[in-house]
C-alpha cells in the first residue's frame, strides 16, 4: 500500500472507534453496510463505464482499496468542514445578541435583542440589567404575544406550517442544552412599571386576513414538540452531545447571517404572515415609544425587530440615534 492508502485505512480506523465511541456497535454495523453496498454499485458502475469504453477495469481488490481510500478522503473533509463550522461558530465567534441605548436627547431608549433560547447566564444577565436600570428610573417594555381564541390558534398553526403552543421553545431549548425564555422571570422586578407591548395572536391574525386573501392548505401543520421528543428519546447522550454541537452551531450561524434570515422568511416561512409578525409589531413598538409618558424605557424584543423600530422613530423625529451599544452572547 502506498502512503495515501495506508493514512486513509488508518483515518477510517480512528472514524470507526469513534464512532463506537459515540454509540457503541450500531452506527458502525450501519456505516460498514453502507459502504459494502456503495462499494458493489460503484463497482458495478465501473466495470459497465470501462466495458463501455473499451479499457481494462481493475479486480475486486485494487478498485476496493481505491474506494475506500476515496471514501476516507470524502469523509475526512466533511468531518474536517463540519467541525471547523461548529467550532468556529461557538468557540471563535458565537452570535453577539446587541444591548443597544438609543436617544433623540429627550428620551432614552435600551433596546435588549433577545433570543427566544439561551443559555441560563444569558437570561441572568438581563434580568440583573433590568433590575439595575429600573432601580435608576428606567421602565420596562416588552415582546409577548398573548391572547388567542382557539380558532385563531388553527389559523396561525396553519400558516405558519407547525403547531405552536407554550411548550414549543420549551422543547426547543433541549435540543441545544440551553434554557427558554421565560417572560415572567424578567417582570416586576422593583417596581410593577412593566408594559406587555405587542398584538396578540387574534390581532395577528385579524390583520393577516385584513390584508391578505387566506390561504387554504390540505397539509396538517406539523407538531414540532412530537419530532423533538422522538428524536431525544432515540439518542444516548453521547449522541445527543454531537447533536447539541452542532445545533449550536447552526444556531450562532443564523442569528449572525442576516442574509440568510431574509433568504428563509422570504423563501421558507409565509412572508405575508411574516410581514405581519415583524413589521406590524416593528409600529405596534416604535408607536408605544412615540406616544410614552416615560423618557426612560428599557425594551427587551427579538433581534430582527431593531433595525425597523429605529428606522421607524427616525421617521418621526430624525434625531433619535444610537450611543452605546455592548453585546451579551445567548448561546456560548
Amino acid at each position: 500500500m502506498n502512503k495515501k492508502e495506508i493514512f486513509s485505512f488508518a483515518f477510517l480506523a480512528l472514524f470507526w472507534i469513534i464512532i463506537f465511541y459515540i454509540s457503541w456497535l450500531v452506527w458502525i454495523l450501519e456505516f460498514i453496510l453502507s459502504l459494502c453496498i456503495y462499494s458493489l454499485v460503484f463497482f458495478t458502475l465501473h466495470i459497465i463505464w470501462t466495458y463501455l469504453r473499451k479499457k481494462e477495469s481493475m479486480d475486486i481488490s485494487s478498485f476496493l482499496k481505491k474506494f475506500l481510500s476515496s471514501m476516507a478522503s470524502i469523509i475526512f473533509l466533511l468531518v474536517f468542514i463540519l467541525g471547523g463550522f461548529a467550532y468556529y461558530n461557538n468557540e471563535i465567534e458565537p452570535a453577539p445578541m446587541p444591548n443597544i441605548t438609543l436617544s433623540n436627547g429627550e428620551k432614552t431608549i435600551i433596546f435588549q435583542a433577545m433570543s427566544h433560547v439561551g443559555t441560563r447566564s444569558f437570561y441572568d444577565k438581563v434580568i440583573n440589567d433590568i433590575k439595575e436600570r429600573k432601580t435608576n428610573g428606567y421602565v420596562y417594555f416588552f415582546e409577548w404575544v398573548q391572547g388567542w381564541t382557539e380558532e385563531n390558534t388553527q389559523k396561525f398553526d396553519k400558516a405558519i406550517w407547525i403547531k405552536f403552543d407554550k411548550n414549543l421553545y420549551k422543547n426547543f431549548s433541549k435540543l441545544y442544552w440551553v434554557v427558554y425564555q421565560d417572560n415572567n422571570e424578567f417582570l416586576w422586578h422593583i417596581n410593577d412599571l412593566d408594559f406587555n407591548v405587542d398584538l396578540t395572536i387574534d390581532e395577528i391574525i385579524e390583520r393577516y386576513e385584513e390584508w391578505w386573501v387566506e390561504e387554504t392548505s390540505t397539509t396538517p401543520p406539523m407538531d414540532v414538540n412530537e419530532e423533538i421528543l422522538n428524536t431525544l428519546a432515540e439518542l444516548n447522550d453521547r449522541q445527543l452531545k454531537v447533536l447539541v454541537y452542532i445545533n449550536q452551531a447552526i444556531l450562532n450561524f443564523l442569528i449572525k447571517s442576516d442574509w440568510l434570515r431574509d433568504v428563509i422568511t422570504e423563501h421558507v416561512w409565509n412572508a405575508k404572515l411574516f410581514d405581519v409578525i415583524l413589521n406590524k409589531r416593528n409600529e405596534v413598538l416604535s408607536s408605544a415609544i412615540i406616544k410614552s409618558e416615560y423618557d426612560e424605557i428599557y425594551v427587551t424584543y427579538w433581534l430582527l425587530h431593531f433595525e425597523w423600530v429605529l428606522k421607524l422613530l427616525q421617521e418621526d423625529d430624525n434625531t433619535w440615534k444610537e450611543i452605546e451599544r455592548f453585546n451579551y452572547f445567548p448561546i456560548q
